[in-house]
């Protein structure tokens, strides 16, 4: 699995592109897909627990937003999503595992002081 990204900040809009190949580097459809959003220590955020994608495809965004990039006081702003595909193979057979995982901060936004407008 490949992993594409841009900068999450707190409030915003945070995709995360992910390629699916099996261990030839050949592109794969994943029969079934599921994704989870935790914190460092495994806690989940906003009830992102084996979220279902329908129709998956090699390649698949993963868009998080509100909630999903919320950073409550006293929280870490690192956060994990985790992708777990089954896919078969002619090669190796047929619903073969794969997993993912990649990590990432959310940029606090009440950390950055805001100007002071008269």
């Amino acid at each position: 699995m490949a992993v594409s990204l841009v900068k999450a900040t707190e409030g915003g809009t945070y995709v995360v592109t992910a390629s699916f190949f099996d261990p030839t580097g050949a592109a794969i459809i994943p029969k079934t897909l599921v994704w989870s959003l935790t914190d460092i220590a495994g806690a989940t955020i906003n009830a992102r627990r084996q979220v279902p994608v329908v129709n998956p495809t090699s390649v698949v965004d993963v868009v998080l937003t509100g909630a999903d990039l919320a950073v409550p006081e006293g929280r870490d702003s690192l956060r994990v999503l985790t992708v777990e595909a089954v896919y078969d193979s002619l090669t190796y057979g047929s619903n073969l595992t794969l997993k993912g995982v990649t990590t990432f901060t959310v940029q606090n936004l009440t950390a950055v002081p805001h100007p002071v407008v008269p």
